[in-house]
């Protein structure tokens, strides 16, 4: 089975995470999404929305053997 690997970058916060899909359909749904955070200033009532910025990861072809 095929894993698929995407990375959202959160360049703002300089930060990434990395998801991961086990199935072609979703991860391509995945990529035509936006993906919007909103952050809450810790001091104050204002709130920046960040979007999230998704950059392909070449997919992990993983072995899987039957139990």
């Amino acid at each position: 089975m095929s894993k698929y690997n995407i990375n959202l970058g959160i360049t703002h916060l300089q930060k990434q995470a990395k998801v991961i899909f086990n199935d072609k359909d979703s991860y391509d749904k995945f990529l035509k999404m936006e993906i919007i955070l909103q952050l809450k200033d810790e001091n104050s009532d204002d709130i920046k929305n960040i979007t999230l910025e998704i950059s392909l990861l070449k997919p992990d072809k993983q072995v899987t053997t039957p139990d």
